[in-house]
């Protein structure tokens, strides 16, 4: 080997190389040092439940946010740290997605601790609760309690972001993914929602188109095999660990959407074998499946729900499925019920499913009828969509010179509904058909907005009606034939307006004409003593035949001009009609 100096060149590049090797790890040791101080920033910030980021993380902003004002503030004693943060051009640790990512990587190594520790408790309980952040967006905190040898221990697990999902479903969906998730399905036992059931009243009133049942299946078949000789005649009885050593029918729940078998304390599974070969299966299984609800007559409808076994792998030919005692094979518990429904009866069918690809398969069906609560809907929708048409009813009764009071009531009305209509589409699957309740709550709707219009009209024709009477009045002072009669005396008569025939108004001739004096003046008139008084008569001439022209016009139009007549026919039409609407509603759907 060539030399270089007094030592050889592939000696110097080792040692060279070395060197190298010994400057990286150094600093490699230096930045997982600064790592480890940035990740000890985000956990005690974690702990305190203090935010991270400012309004303006320059350096010369006084709001730069908790995590940069910490980094800082250690910097000031740590050496290491503040030659980092001074000369750092590559990796600082400062920037918004590091903070993201040191999160993330924090809340990962957790939710792995908690997974563990779930792992080891027996039971389980969940807690939801809805908050908002900064922005308002609908989050669904997580929170389970759970015991283990120190005691019982509780731990914040996740923000779900529910902005898209806020309905019964979705909540429902999330819970149970969360769940899963987490191993811990068979070992809940307690649900707490704290706030998430008035999130958009997602979780109150119809709930989502699918059903959860708890049930025991048990089956029974004859396997020869199994068989054994007994001198008492009595069956042995295993447990679940049996059952993957013979067989046993592949029945699976068509249309479920999650089902399990219970574990707790060990598999809810049992195995009983008679002597001549019979054999009995048992277990207990939760099952979630869907149901196919029709809203149509909502809330006075009846659902009816089915819950559909069939064999996975063997066609009827292979295996047939039947129900050993018809609708007795079903026995359920007296004291189950439910919230919203009354069970009111269980029955049992049987019929074969063609599948192209594979042939006929034996189904069996556990149908249930299920009828709506009406009471909490009268409660709630009815009896306060009722109250607000009759409310609005009381306008009729009121003068219809007083403007406020009509059209306060009237918009209050119409507002009430409008939030009733809101509040009850809003608790309700979308569904592209009109349902019982909306048909009742928009002609319901349409009264309340009919008495504001009555309102509308009779102030209108109020208003057309003094015009016309002003008009009228002016014409027929102006066509008025004036005269003064020479009559001696103190008194003054006046008439006004009045509708003679032509003999009447000839039987005045030889009374001299003078001016018609107004009546302002009159006053002023009568107050100077040397005025003589004298009666003034006003004749507006016509025909008997127009006059009774006029007289039929005006009975035609009297209905029409006579405001109280519309309000006195709106106080037994309103009433009568929506009555009339109740009798046919209630008989349709009741």
């Amino acid at each position: 080997m060539r030399t270089f100096g007094d030592s050889r060149i592939d000696l110097q590049l080792d040692e060279q190389r070395r060197r190298e090797m010994i400057m990286h790890n150094e600093k490699v040791n230096k930045n997982r040092e600064i790592l480890k101080r940035l990740i000890h920033c985000v956990i005690f910030l974690g702990k305190q439940e203090l935010p991270f980021r400012g309004h303006d993380e320059s350096r010369e902003s006084a709001n730069r946010g908790n995590y940069l004002e910490l980094l800082t503030f250690l910097a000031e004693y740590d050496p290491d740290l503040h030659y980092h943060l001074s000369t750092s051009k590559v990796f600082i640790g400062t920037s918004s997605q590091i903070q993201n990512d040191l999160i993330s990587a924090v809340a990962e190594v957790m939710g792995e601790t908690i997974k563990e520790e779930i792992s080891k408790a027996p039971f389980v309980a969940l807690m939801l609760d809805e908050t908002s952040d900064v922005s308002n967006a609908a989050q669904l905190s997580c929170v389970l309690w759970f015991v283990t040898d120190s005691g019982v221990k509780e731990r914040f697990v996740i923000f779900e972001d529910v902005t898209g999902k806020k309905r019964a479903e979705g909540v429902a969906a999330m819970a149970l993914g969360f769940l899963e998730e987490h191993g811990c399905m068979d070992k809940l036992v307690a649900q707490c929602y704290d706030g998430a059931a008035v999130m958009a009243s997602g979780l109150n009133g119809v709930q989502a188109k699918d059903f959860t049942m708890t049930l025991y299946l048990r089956h029974y078949w004859k396997d020869e095999r199994l068989s054994f000789t007994s001198s008492t005649n009595k069956s042995m009885t295993f447990d679940g660990r049996l059952v993957k050593k013979i067989w046993v029918p592949d029945v699976f729940f068509v249309h479920s959407k999650r089902s399990f078998i219970h574990d707790t304390t060990t598999e809810n599974i049992m195995l009983r074998v008679f002597p001549d070969g019979h054999v009995l299966y048992s277990l207990r299984v939760t099952v979630t499946a869907a149901c196919n609800m029709d809203f149509s007559r909502f809330p006075l409808d009846s659902q009816t729900c089915s819950l559909e076994l069939e064999s996975y792998a063997y066609t009827d030919e292979d295996l047939m499925l039947y129900w050993k005692s018809g609708d007795e094979s079903l026995s359920t518990d007296d004291k189950i019920s439910l919230s919203q429904f009354l069970i009111q009866k269980f029955h049992t069918t049987s019929r074969l499913a063609f599948y192209s690809s594979t042939g006929w398969y034996n189904r069996l069906y556990i149908n249930f009828t299920l009828r709506r609560y009406i009471f909490f809907f009268l409660l709630q929708t009815y009896f306060p969509a009722t109250l607000m048409v009759m409310l609005s009813w009381v306008s009729f009764w009121i003068d219809r010179r007083a403007v406020p009071a009509r059209v306060s009531l009237g918009i209050t009305t119409v507002l009430t509904m409008s939030t009733i209509i809101t509040g009850v589409n809003a608790s309700m699957p979308r569904v592209s058909y009109i349902k019982a309740v909306d048909i009742y709550l928009w002609v319901s709707f349409v009264f309340v907005f009919l008495s504001v219009l009555e309102y509308a009209v009779v102030n209108y024709l109020s208003t057309v009606q003094d015009r016309r009477e002003r008009k009228m009045r002016m014409r027929a002072r102006s066509q008025s034939l004036p005269c003064t009669c020479g009559i001696s005396g103190t008194r003054t008569m006046t008439m006004l307006d009045g509708t003679y025939s032509e003999a009447d108004t000839n039987s005045l001739a030889g009374y001299t004409e003078e001016p018609m004096v107004p009546e302002e003046e009159q006053e002023e008139l009568h107050e100077v003593p040397e005025k003589p008084e004298h009666m003034v008569v006003h004749l507006s001439v016509s025909s008997e035949s127009t006059t009774t022209k006029k007289k039929k016009s005006l009975r035609k139009l009297n209905i029409i001009q006579n405001t109280h007549a519309i309000d006195k026919y709106s106080r037994m039409i309103f009433p009568g009609s929506y009555i009339f609407f109740n009798l046919i509603y209630w008989s349709v759907y009741c």
